[in-house]
């Protein structure tokens, strides 16, 4: 049940008046504020039953409206994030693809870089170890030249010093043989004198 709000324009207009309005502008607000509460209406407890059920409805309608919504809107995203997804996964396979065919040309490059500074080494190596081979040749040759004439030296020097030492030997053992004579011809004159004295006595 709804009614109409009434007010009393004559009150209203004195009061504003003892507050300090001006009558004119006191009576005109109390007329507008009449008219303006002669459409607004009352509404009783039915009113209210019949208000607060239609909210209700209307809420839950809403609900519905907002789930659905919100379902459309977590549709579509999962959507999006499936596509942006299936994207990055196809974009990355790419990457890794070039970067899996640039590694595998890198690794080809360096492998025949490797192997020819490895066969440059070798050629260098060979080179090297040839050459110091044939040094190694002229210098054993060389040394083994010293060898010998130090060799043929040491055993003229050696055979040399056998035969002055021979003579010497020989002079020494003629020496010796003939001082032994002496002895004994020394021995066998004072045994004679002896023999000859002990003689005269007897």
């Amino acid at each position: 049940m709804t009614m109409p709000i009434h007010i009393n324009t004559l009150e209203y207009a004195r009061k504003l008046g003892a507050a300090g309005i001006p009558q004119p502008q006191a009576d005109a607000q109390a007329q507008a504020l009449y008219e303006a509460l002669a459409q607004s209406i009352i509404v009783g407890p039915d009113d209210l039953t019949v208000m607060k059920t239609d909210i209700l409805a209307r809420i839950d309608v809403l609900k519905v409206d907002v789930h659905a919504r919100i379902d459309a809107v977590e549709q579509s995203l999962s959507m999006k994030i499936e596509t942006v997804q299936q994207s990055l996964n196809a974009k990355i396979e790419a990457v890794q693809q070039s970067l899996n065919v640039k590694i595998e040309a890198a690794q080809q490059s360096l492998n025949v870089k490797i192997e020819t500074v490895q066969q440059s080494l070798n050629a260098k190596i060979g080179v090297l170890e040839r050459s110091l081979n044939a040094k190694i040749g002229v210098l054993e040759q060389s040394l083994n030249a010293k060898i010998e004439a130090v060799e043929r030296s040491l055993n003229a020097r050696i055979d040399a010093l056998e035969q002055s030492l021979s003579a010497r030997i020989d002079g020494l053992e003629a020496k010796f043989k003939t001082l032994n004579w002496m002895i004994v011809a020394t021995l066998a004159m004072n045994v004679i004198a002896l023999y000859k004295l002990f003689s005269s006595h007897s």
